[in-house]
């Protein structure tokens, strides 16, 4: 199960698309600099590239519109 520390840095990465760059960019430096503090297993599957995929802006927009119309319509 995620901690919480991991649940917040992906709400975070989806609402924060300069701290998603950084993470995307150096997720070591992401995570320390934003104040998370994730376990090796953690650390390890955001450093992955499937993770990676899906925090990519694409896949946000992607989410946010898919989003926006069951919101909206």
């Amino acid at each position: 199960m995620p901690s919480e520390d991991l649940r917040a840095l992906i709400a975070r990465a989806n609402n924060d698309k300069d701290f998603l760059r950084q993470l995307l960019t150096n997720p070591e430096a992401a995570v320390k600099d934003a104040g998370f503090e994730l376990s090796p297993d953690e650390m390890d599957a955001v450093k992955s590239s499937q993770f990676k995929e899906q925090l990519s802006d694409e896949e946000l927009e992607n989410r946010t519109s898919k989003i926006f119309f069951k919101i909206g319509g």
